[in-house]
């Protein structure tokens, strides 16, 4: 399995690998941004699908070329709610590590992700309503040491690169890649998410490709 992070231009002249990595990682955050018309409306814009299809060329058929939204607002905040927001004792897929981690201490969960913003100069905004192994929170993590990682190059200081490096690779070893499969996997068998289906895949792709 190749664990090396998605660099799409990585070796072409003149193009910061880790900017370009930061980019990938805010896509797929703001893919699952809570369901609102400006959001879906965001979502059926040609700036929004045009970097689905760039995304979707790199991972052969597993994903539609076109980005998979409904058509009406209503079907689309229902059907985000029904997938990962709403569910009795939870929803079929949430975006919640500590949920696919049933082997751990949810408290350990939240706290090791806290640790890790912390250390970095970040912080869970206070009274958030999103807990910080949230996909939302981790994905976010990871575009910024991203950034870091990517003024570390321009400033050609190979101690602060490596060091976002091996950040951004420790996170997703510890955390983000030891549930988005397992959600992929859920998801995947359950009637009526087809859409969801492929938005989780697509982070799983570039997590796990």
């Amino acid at each position: 399995m190749n664990a090396e992070p998605f660099r799409p231009n990585d070796g072409n002249p003149g193009v910061n690998p880790a900017l370009e990595e930061s980019l990938l990682w805010k896509f797929l955050h703001d893919l699952f941004r809570p369901p609102t018309e400006d959001q879906w409306n965001w979502l059926r814009s040609d700036p929004a699908r045009r970097v689905w299809q760039m995304l979707s060329k790199g991972v052969e058929q597993s994903v539609p070329a076109d980005l998979p939204v409904p058509q009406d607002f209503s079907h689309y905040e229902e059907g985000y709610l029904a997938a990962y927001d709403v569910g009795f004792p939870a929803p079929p897929c949430p975006l919640q590590e500590s949920h696919w981690r049933p082997d751990q201490p949810t408290s350990g969960v939240l706290h090791e992700n806290i640790l890790f913003y912390q250390h970095f100069g970040l912080r869970v905004r206070p009274g958030g309503s999103l807990p910080p192994d949230h996909l939302l929170q981790q994905l976010e993590f990871l575009s910024v040491l991203c950034v870091h990682e990517g003024t570390g190059l321009e400033r050609q200081d190979a101690s602060v690169t490596a060091q976002f490096a091996r950040a951004r690779e420790d996170f997703l070893a510890r955390h983000v890649r030891t549930w988005i499969g397992k959600a992929e996997a859920k998801i995947s068998d359950l009637p009526g998410f087809d859409w969801q289906t492929h938005w989780v895949r697509m982070v799983r792709l570039f997590v796990l490709p």
